[in-house]
């Protein structure tokens, strides 16, 4: 609920999460574990878990570009920010590695 009450838990034992991005149109959230050096996304109700992008040094901040289907995420080990299409595949850098200074949210 919008104040706050009837909280509920749809995702646990997550490896230092960081950054969420929600898709409400399909039903998916999107977040970074910092922990684990991923990207992974699941069901609104937490079902469905799925590693999408694996072998970063520091995810920090993730954005949806729903028209054109991208996830975008920033690397603070990298110092860069990256894309991929909605599934993980296609990753291209935006920004050359080390260009950014301390990178962390995306919108």
């Amino acid at each position: 609920n919008l104040d706050g009450t009837a909280v509920e838990v749809v995702l646990d034992d997550l490896d230092d999460p960081a950054g969420l991005a929600l898709d409400t149109s399909r039903g998916k959230l999107y977040w970074c574990e910092q922990g684990s050096r991923t990207i992974s996304r699941a069901s609104l109700d937490g079902g469905g878990r799925e590693v999408l992008v694996s072998g970063l040094v520091y995810p920090v901040g993730v954005a949806l570009e729903l028209k054109a289907e991208r996830l975008y995420w920033t690397d603070g080990g990298t110092f860069a920010i990256q894309r991929a299409d909605l599934d993980g595949r296609g990753i291209e850098n935006v920004t050359e590695p080390g260009s950014l200074r301390d990178p962390h949210g995306i919108v």
